[in-house]
């Protein structure tokens, strides 16, 4: 609006100058002109000595005043077209300030466009630290998932090799009837034992483990059944059977059926 006075204030010192050069001072002539603008001239004292018309006039005898009169011709413009001008001024003077409120409105359009932008681009910043984390711990999982499968990869490639070692051999023993056991008596209670020693049909390369249970067995219908294995002396080449039975038990036939295997580290 500041802008806008300023330009209205300058027409109307333009329309008054015009004015007060058209009701100049006693000195001033008007020239009638045929044409539709009215033309003025005044007298103009300059210090060249050039113009048209000049006079001296001497002041003493080093020093003398000098005047020139020439014609200088103002053009008056009609004051209908000032005030055209003026008005055209402050059209144009409304359009810019329109085009300055919409470009303002364009700015703060604009500038909320920006905020929006930089709302995403932290909440994209947030998401990716996010993200990052997440990542950084999966990779500390798969890391130490990858050393559980070395690990694991290892001892299964020893299991192998234990595995491609392994021997395994299995057999049967018989102790026949308790009749033909082997008397013996400890606190007043008499005991049948047979001791039967199995041979490996090859020696194993260590210690084998050895187990077994009873496969089959004949006893006498009128005495308690009573029985007992046990095995002892193992070694690389074999081990030994007990075949044991007591008091009044009688046992037609008793059958133990073994395995030996190569013990698994």
């Amino acid at each position: 609006m500041k802008g806008r006075f300023g330009i209205v204030l300058l027409g109307l010192a333009i329309i008054h100058a015009f004015v007060q050069l058209s009701s100049a001072s006693n000195d001033t002539e008007k020239i009638p002109s045929y044409e539709t603008s009215t033309y003025i001239h005044d007298d103009w004292r300059r210090p060249e000595y050039d113009q048209n018309v000049c006079t001296t006039k001497p002041l003493d005898d080093y020093r003398e005043e000098v005047t020139c009169i020439t014609q200088v011709k103002f053009k008056q413009s009609k004051l209908d077209k000032l005030v055209e001008k003026v008005e055209n001024m402050e059209n144009k003077l409304n359009q810019l300030e329109s085009k300055y409120d919409e470009s303002q409105r364009d700015s703060e359009g604009l500038n909320t466009e920006v905020r929006d932008l930089k709302n995403r681009v932290t909440g994209l910043e947030s998401n990716l630290t996010a993200t990052v984390s997440t990542v950084k711990a999966q990779e500390k999982v798969l890391n130490d998932l990858r050393q559980s499968l070395a690990s694991t990869t290892s001892n299964v490639n020893a299991v192998r090799s234990n595995l491609a070692s392994i021997r395994t051999e299995e057999g049967t023993v018989y102790c026949s009837s308790s009749n033909e056991f082997r008397l013996t008596s400890s606190e007043g209670v008499y005991n049948r034992v047979k001791y039967v020693r199995v041979n490996f049909r090859s020696p194993f390369t260590k210690v084998p483990q050895v187990w077994g249970s009873i496969r089959a067995v004949d006893a006498d219908r009128n005495t308690n059944f009573r029985y007992n294995f046990q095995v002892r002396d193992i070694s690389t080449l074999g081990f030994t059977v007990v075949c044991q039975t007591w008091a009044d038990t009688l046992l037609h036939g008793i059958d133990y059926q073994w395995r030996a295997t190569t013990p698994i580290n």
